[in-house]
């Protein structure tokens, strides 16, 4: 499943799962404020013998598109199974030494190249 390209997801999602789409009553837990009326929940259940996470739910804003949170359950990573669960922190733009590695580790510690 691609993380990077949205509609691609969308499409593996319609192709090989039970999609419906719900008020979202999850995405305010991590929250003290209750969600807004706009806010949609996609859950979408894999159909049996399709590789891929067992269950996917979307936690979006149905006014603007933006996607708030994004969890595979039930995933496999290699014998295991595991749940990954990705949140909307911020938008604002980032830098663009963001991307470089040196940026995500204290400069004194040494980086080995393979």
């Amino acid at each position: 499943m691609s993380f990077v390209q949205i509609d691609q997801l969308l499409a593996r999602l319609k192709s090989s799962y039970q999609v419906q789409v719900l008020p979202n009553v999850t995405a305010a837990e991590d929250s003290t404020e209750p969600a807004e009326q706009s806010e949609q929940l996609l859950i979408a259940v894999r159909h049996r013998k399709v590789p891929g996470p067992g269950r996917v739910e979307i936690s979006y804003d149905s006014l603007t598109g933006d996607i708030h949170q994004l969890r595979f359950i039930d995933m496999p990573y290699g014998p295991d199974r595991l749940t990954l669960r990705m949140t909307l922190v911020s938008e604002a733009a980032l830098e663009p030494t963001f991307f470089s590695h040196i940026s995500h580790h204290p400069p004194d510690r040494r980086v080995e190249q393979e």
